[in-house]
């Protein structure tokens, strides 16, 4: 079974065709939670399926890219009462780096990373 079929087709084409390759090469990203009481993050590192996470308010999941990866990390998010948001965590317009990371807040009004937000819920 492909990758597609298991994320489904509208994640695999956004993953492969919507995201920059991660600027920055080993860094740590944070993805916090302001939900309440939970979210759900599905991410998908280039062609691997991360699987799912859950994440209570006030928690946070994170992971570090390894040197030597070049391209989408895109990510899944669902809370109550949202759509379905997709985003890739090492979006350029994040300003990741080695000493500060990506250290992504995800709040009810959007996703904010480094203290600047950078997309809307869906």
């Amino acid at each position: 079974m492909g990758l597609c079929s298991k994320v489904g087709l509208i994640f695999c084409f956004t993953a492969t065709v919507l995201t920059t390759l991660c600027p920055v090469e080993g860094v740590h990203v944070s993805i916090g939670s302001m939900m309440t009481p939970i979210m759900t993050v599905h991410c998908v590192k280039g062609n691997q399926d991360e699987g799912v996470r859950v994440v209570r308010s006030m928690h946070e999941y994170s992971f570090d890219v390894s040197g030597d990866f070049r391209g989408p990390y895109v990510c899944n998010f669902e809370a109550a009462g949202k759509r379905t948001t997709m985003l890739d965590v090492c979006n350029s317009r994040c300003n990741c780096d080695t000493y500060s990371g990506c250290a992504w807040v995800v709040r009810n009004d959007g996703f904010y990373c480094n203290h600047d937000l950078i997309q809307k819920w869906a």
